[in-house]
């Protein structure tokens, strides 16, 4: 009998556990559907002396171009480095992206990344640099301005093409970010 009373019980409290993790699911869902094409995760940054850097996935970034268009955007992908996930007076030395493109990729790709630096009076100012697409760019510009490793980052690419008149797409795959910080 106590075993059949201890049955039910876990099977109850198995149940009730089942049911809130498909709601939070469910809230998951509908917060990221808001918020299209802006992912905000939180990162570990990597120290400028580390070996082996941790990246950053930022995942696909795509473009699509209609009939006529001759220039795309793709969308954004973003993330964000908490302030208490670096030293104090953390500032960036680079950053460094790495991705691969898609053979069916089509025009020349120039790759943007952007950092939100805090103004200390709440306004902010955001920082851009942009390379023509290899496998691996190297921001050195970020080094520059004594920027706070902590805030908020976007990678975004803007395709060009020379002949018009098909739909077309270019895609950047397994895009990585790593932020150098001293």
């Amino acid at each position: 009998m106590k075993k059949r009373i201890l049955s039910f019980v876990l099977c109850v409290i198995m149940l009730f556990s089942m049911n809130a993790t498909a709601f939070a699911a469910e809230d998951a869902e509908v917060e990221a559907a808001a918020e299209e094409g802006m992912v905000t995760v939180e990162v570990m940054p990597t120290s400028l002396y580390a070996t082996s850097p941790d990246k950053h996935s930022i995942g696909s970034l795509n473009a699509f171009f209609g009939e006529y268009d001759s220039v795309a955007e793709s969308t954004i992908g973003s993330f964000t480095i908490r302030s208490t996930s670096v030293p104090t007076g953390a500032t960036i030395t680079k950053i460094v992206v790495t991705s691969s493109k898609s053979s069916g990729s089509t025009g020349n790709i120039v790759l943007y990344v952007a950092k939100d630096e805090d103004n200390g009076d709440g306004t902010f100012d955001r920082y851009i640099d942009n390379k023509t697409w290899a496998s691996s760019l190297t921001f050195s510009d970020f080094g520059n301005y004594g920027l706070s490793a902590a805030g908020t980052y976007y990678v975004q690419f803007a395709s060009t093409r020379y002949t018009t008149g098909t739909i077309a797409a270019a895609t950047l795959k397994n895009v990585y970010v790593s932020v150098y910080y001293k």
